[in-house]
């Protein structure tokens, strides 16, 4: 008898491959281990996903052997196989691909780090700490409670406005499922503006808890993850890739801020967390509870439709909590303005003024990074654009003086003072987050003033200590892009001020809108927590905008009427599902050749198949050339999903396989930022 490991690599191959396993590595080969194989003429890494034996070896094949074992215990599950063949299919991808996705990079762990993994013992859970929940809490608790123990996926969303206890729901919830001895992962959109969230899990849960995040060096977060794999963390609390955390006997999913962009992976294959966690919920027949004061309107659209329906054994639930547990939501006004060289309005100021000398402290968001937007050409009519991308670029303020940054390929160099086509004077345009720091400094010598956002996120201690100080009262005044909008319940914050509150409405996405309206309701939601009477400060160029109104009322409803009207008229989500194909490479003409080869493959089979969807380009993308490569699309929208994919699989992978090495096939499946 012959022993075979089926193995695959993380790269896009579709085989799986075949390898002897010889004698002397049979007890140490398993499925969940890396090997070392030969792949033609190389040794590679691959992942075992099976063995079976055979009485005798196809003489017309060649058989290679596993030439090594590098793993003392297996590092994945059959759930993350299972998934892997799922996320294969729905987001045409391998196999191998997708298993690359879902677990560290293994390093070396001592025996003492092994052994401190193992005497690791489970501590009471601290019920006691839980707060009482109101009624409309509890209401919504105990109807997720039943769906625990039915043996079937659930989906329930939580549409709660901003401070209505949605955090105190999932504990309740987390207490539960640890007590009928079950696991609970805890997805957030980044962990290092939730220090809070860590805290009241912590507190509730103790050394349950396991975190995973990208801020973990590679040892601490494969050190937490083996911790997961020996059942030593039944609660596990991460970012997006911690949707793949192994636990095993999962119970439920709580994905908290759903709305957020961040639970999408921008690189291949392009998955989204809370559709993994939607398949992984269907695989364990278990709830997954999304909770958000701006859900998307694919999500709200869905559970509204299906609510208390079953759909293929799933289950649907739409909850909503209309009060808030502590304080009241806002008061929120608008600021009119006029393009001015002051960053922020004198009126503000004023309110800024008056509330530190109330004691109370201040968010400012302005979702622009650098100290000037743009370099700008009077004589030739243009921006100073990134070398590498149709993008301008941003003045940066240093400590020795300025720079030029792309914020997309991250390109950087000395900033300049004449234009290098006609030499001539550039003007400084617009304002960015730095300059607004720097300004509130000079006007406020005497308030404590930071700033964060993502040119400092990457100091990780520093990010940490001025959450915690903002949250222990100890900064006046805090700064800062998007990342400020969510997380943040600092009791003492009283006053909220957004400038250039509707410069991404005008962007050319059909998500624009939401994207905005939903930044502006979070942000909003910062303030008047506790026993604070908060106030909203919203800078604008029109302050009659249907959008702009929508968010001074936090009138989520009719926002979603008129946007879901929009959507049906012009063939967008949740009507349709769309895939987007995009070519790029290092020549133009090679991008635009291979776009249009692949959109009149996509034609031909739409044609044959009785128009089962619409197709709209190719075209070049918005930012048509980025790191140095120009972009060309098509999108695909569809009402019939399932069988478009299947119809295009095999067009779309073949095609991928014969580009040229200078060129690039992404697929995304519903894309949410389309640039």
């Amino acid at each position: 008898m012959f022993k075979i490991a089926k193995v695959v690599f993380p790269y896009p191959i579709e085989e799986e491959y075949d390898y002897i396993i010889p004698t002397s590595l049979q007890e140490q080969t398993e499925v969940g281990k890396r090997v070392e194989v030969e792949l033609k003429t190389r040794i590679e890494e691959g992942m075992v996903i099976s063995t079976y034996e055979i009485s005798f070896l196809d003489p017309t094949t060649k058989y290679k052997e596993i030439q090594k074992v590098l793993d003392s215990f297996p590092i994945i599950n059959q759930e993350q196989i299972q998934l892997s063949y799922w996320m294969a299919d729905y987001y045409l991808c391998e196999v191998g691909e997708a298993l690359d996705k879902m677990y560290p990079k293994p390093c070396k762990l001592t025996q003492k780090d092994l052994k401190e993994i193992q005497k690791q013992t489970v501590e009471t859970i601290h019920t006691e700490n839980l707060v009482s929940l109101s009624e409309e809490q509890k209401t919504v608790f105990e109807d997720i409670q039943k769906t625990l123990d039915i043996q079937k996926p659930s989906l329930h969303l939580i549409h709660g406005i901003t401070g209505s206890g949605k955090t105190e729901i999932y504990l309740y919830l987390i207490v539960e499922v640890l007590k009928r001895n079950k696991g609970v992962l805890f997805l957030v959109p980044e962990i290092s503006i939730t220090v809070q969230m860590i805290q009241r899990v912590r507190k509730i849960v103790g050394n349950h808890l396991s975190i995973l995040h990208s801020n973990l060096t590679d040892k601490e977060r494969f050190k937490e993850y083996v911790k997961i794999l020996n059942q030593k963390a039944p609660v596990v609390l991460g970012t997006r890739s911690a949707v793949f955390a192994p636990i095993s006997n999962l119970g439920l999913i709580i994905i908290d801020e759903e709305h957020d962009s961040s639970y999408r992976e921008h690189s291949h294959p392009r998955y989204d967390a809370k559709e993994v966690a939607r398949k992984r919920s269907e695989l364990n027949r278990i709830p997954l509870v999304l909770g958000s004061a701006t859900p998307r309107i694919e999500i709200r659209y869905e559970t509204q439709k299906y609510n208390h329906q079953e759909i293929n054994e799933t289950t649907y639930r739409l909850h909503f909590l209309k009060k808030r547990i502590l304080g009241r939501l806002p008061e929120v006004y608008l600021i009119e303005r006029e393009n001015s060289d002051q960053p922020i309005s004198n009126q503000l100021l004023n309110e800024i003024e008056i509330n530190a000398k109330n004691k109370k402290q201040t968010l400012i968001l302005l979702n622009r990074r650098g100290y000037h937007p743009y370099l700008y050409c009077k004589n030739c009519k243009k921006n100073i654009s990134c070398p590498n991308c149709s993008i301008s670029l941003s003045l940066h303020k240093e400590h020795d003086g300025f720079s030029l940054k792309c914020h997309y390929c991250n390109h950087q160099q000395l900033a300049i003072q004449r234009c290098p086509d006609c030499g001539g004077k550039l003007i400084k345009l617009g304002t960015g987050i730095q300059k607004v720091e720097e300004f509130l400094l000079r006007v406020f010598p005497n308030l404590r003033i930071e700033r964060l956002d993502t040119d400092v996120i990457h100091r990780e201690k520093v990010l940490n200590q001025v959450i915690q100080e903002f949250i222990d009262g100890k900064i006046d005044i805090l700064t800062g892009t998007q990342m400020i909008s969510k997380g943040i319940d600092a009791p003492n914050l009283s006053l909220v001020g957004v400038l250039q509150a509707d410069a991404g409405l005008y962007l050319s996405d059909y998500r624009s809108s939401e994207r905005t309206f939903s930044l502006l309701v979070q942000v909003a939601g910062r303030s008047g927590r506790r026993d604070n009477s908060g106030r909203v400060f919203l800078e604008v160029m029109d302050k009659d905008n249907f959008y702009i109104q929508w968010a001074l009322k936090q009138d989520y409803e009719s926002f979603y009427k008129w946007e879901l009207s929009l959507r049906k008229e012009f063939h967008y989500p949740p009507f349709v599902r769309l895939i987007r194909l995009l070519v790029r490479s290092s020549s133009k003409e090679r991008s635009l050749k291979f776009i249009r080869l692949l959109s009149e493959h996509i034609e031909s089979i739409k044609r044959k198949n009785g128009n089962l969807y619409e197709i709209v380009g190719p075209s070049p993308a918005p930012i048509f050339r980025l790191h140095d490569k120009y972009r060309y699309h098509v999108l695909i929208k569809t009402q019939e999903f399932h069988q478009t994919i299947n119809q295009l699989k095999d067009t779309i992978k073949n095609f991928k396989k014969k580009l040229s090495g200078e060129s690039y096939l992404e697929i995304e499946i519903d894309p949410i930022d389309i640039f």
